[in-house]
């Protein structure tokens, strides 16, 4: 039985899910920036800034997952919702922003628990990656909040990746 349980570890390493946060679209297109390979019950948090629609994607088929929002900056007061297998799913946070999200294995009883108010923050983890609209990822790690602003002004204002300065072409993520 210890087997199967280090074979589901190492499956959901290996299978980790992107959580995005889309700053300028209710629809999950366009700039992002989120957590590449994001484990189940970690939050990931982007310090304050959010997206307009926040989007899980590379997700196993066959997973039953419940997806967390929220919009405090440490995944406070989460918002929860189950989807069947997609392979990506989204989520619209209308009038505000989501500043941080994540997910867990559906669990039926879990879930009726958090619908009664269970509600508590979990592990956090730092935006890590500046997803492009152009399919380019950028690791964010080292970068201060100022420079990470400076990356999203540029996308914002249609910089293209190739005209980015270098000490942001340096962070470029190879596939």
């Amino acid at each position: 039985m210890h087997y199967l349980g280090l074979i589901l570890v190492f499956a959901t390493a290996a299978s980790a899910i992107d959580l995005r946060m889309y700053y300028d679209s209710v629809i999950c297109e366009g700039n992002a920036f989120g957590c590449s390979n994001l484990n189940p019950g970690v939050c990931c948090t982007g310090n304050g800034a959010g997206g307009r629609s926040m989007g899980w994607s590379s997700i196993p088929q066959g997973w039953k997952l419940q997806y967390e929002s929220s919009f405090e900056t440490l995944c406070e007061d989460l918002r929860t919702f189950r989807v069947d297998t997609f392979d990506r799913t989204c989520w619209q946070a209308r009038d505000t922003v989501w500043k941080s999200g994540g997910y867990s294995f559906y669990n039926a009883k879990r879930h009726a628990k958090a619908l009664d108010g269970d509600t508590t923050s979990k592990d956090c983890q730092k935006a890590d990656t500046f997803f492009h609209e152009n399919g380019q990822q950028y690791d964010i790690t080292s970068m201060n909040d100022d420079q990470v602003s400076e990356l999203v002004a540029l996308a914002k204002n249609g910089t293209a990746p190739v005209d980015f300065p270098e000490v942001f072409k340096a962070l470029e993520k190879s596939e």
